[in-house]
């Protein structure tokens, strides 16, 4: 089903705000403003599709011992719910993602997630993994300390965190509105050292 443009939206909301002379119905067109605005890509400027419409070539399989769900948004390609190690609480999830932005700003953004010991150096040169194929490039980052938030902001502040998170960009244009693919992993540290191989096994699947 085709929704109306978000700028079609605003035009209506726009003559709304001209016609409506009390001030519940400004509010109700500026209420309808603010959620047509919502819906726009903030970087390409148009609709955002859900995330299975913009599959392009790459498919995210299960690896053994890996249970596959539902993803929970629609901004998910893929999701995964990987079993605790033992004497962990916490079973994390891999989410896959297909969305825009550098490969720079999304890793230092990831990084930003976490306290790391003072003293280091840059984490993007000590922490970060790049592999190159034909047709795309991974960079795969591997931090580990106290998780201050997690990815919508909401303070977590736990230790003993372990982060593998993974942009992969084409090399060949092969990806559309210069879309990248994204896949996280965050949860306890012996756990993620329980499927760093399986998380690894993943990317070279592709």
């Amino acid at each position: 089903m085709k929704h109306p443009s978000p700028y079609a939206l605003l035009l209506v909301c726009g003559t709304l705000l001209c016609a409506c002379g009390d001030s519940k119905a400004k509010q109700e067109a500026l209420d309808a403003e603010r959620e047509a605005l919502s819906n726009v890509d903030a970087r390409s400027g148009t609709d955002p599709a859900p995330a299975a419409d913009r599959r392009t070539k790459l498919e995210f399989k299960a690896q053994p011992g890996w249970q596959e769900e539902t993803p929970s948004s629609n901004m998910r390609l893929a999701q995964f719910r990987l079993p605790a190690a033992e004497g962990d609480a916490d079973s994390p999830e891999i989410a896959v993602f297909f969305m825009g932005g550098s490969v720079q700003d999304n890793l230092r953004r990831w990084v930003g997630q976490f306290e790391l010991p003072e003293g280091g150096g840059d984490p993007l040169e000590e922490n970060v993994r790049i592999q190159t194929r034909a047709n795309m490039r991974m960079h795969t980052l591997d931090v580990t300390g106290k998780l201050l938030a997690d990815s919508m902001g909401t303070p977590i502040n736990e230790g003993g965190q372990r982060m593998l998170s993974t942009v992969i960009e084409a090399t060949d244009g092969g990806f559309p509105n210069d879309g990248k693919y994204f896949v996280k992993l965050t949860g306890p540290e012996k756990t993620i050292e329980k499927w760093a191989a399986s998380y690894y096994a993943l990317l070279e699947s592709l």
